[in-house]
């Protein structure tokens, strides 16, 4: 993919967060940003409390969206997904989520390179943590390279 292809899908990701995130209100779900958000799917669920997700308010400044709060969106979806599935924050789990959420994007007509860009960032970086036990520490950076084919 070129810059301009990325850049173009990063805009087509935000302009579906934020319907998704829509429609998720419209069925009851909602969330709250934390510094203190759960770090395991139990955590998680203990803290949903009338179907309003703690997502954490960290960790999106060097993302590749253009404002956090698209990154606290598609958390929200993620989260969600999460707790509708009843999967767990192990690899397996989390590629069972990341391969539902694919499947919405696709059903709702998002463009495959607005998909790619989604897998580079939700599964690459998955990927990344399950190989390496740490976080990619500048997001934006990695999913460019990963869809740049910059090595």
């Amino acid at each position: 993919m070129r810059k301009a292809e990325i850049d173009e899908a990063v805009y087509e990701l935000e302009q579906f967060y934020s319907k998704k995130c829509d429609e998720l209100n419209s069925n009851g779900w909602s969330f709250n940003t934390t510094n203190d958000a759960p770090e395991s799917f139990t955590g998680l669920r203990y803290r949903t409390q009338d179907k309003c997700v703690p997502i954490a308010d960290y960790g999106s400044e060097l993302t590749i969206y253009s404002k956090p709060y698209y990154n606290y969106y598609n958390r929200f979806w993620h989260d969600v997904t999460h707790l509708q599935l009843g999967k767990g924050f192990s690899f397996a789990d989390e590629t069972t989520v990341i391969l539902e959420q694919c499947r919405q994007l696709a059903e709702a007509g998002v463009s495959i390179n607005a998909q790619r860009v989604f897998w580079a960032d939700m599964y690459e970086q998955s990927k990344y943590y399950e190989d390496n036990n740490a976080f990619v520490n500048n997001q934006k950076q990695f999913v460019y390279t990963k869809l740049l084919g910059v090595f």
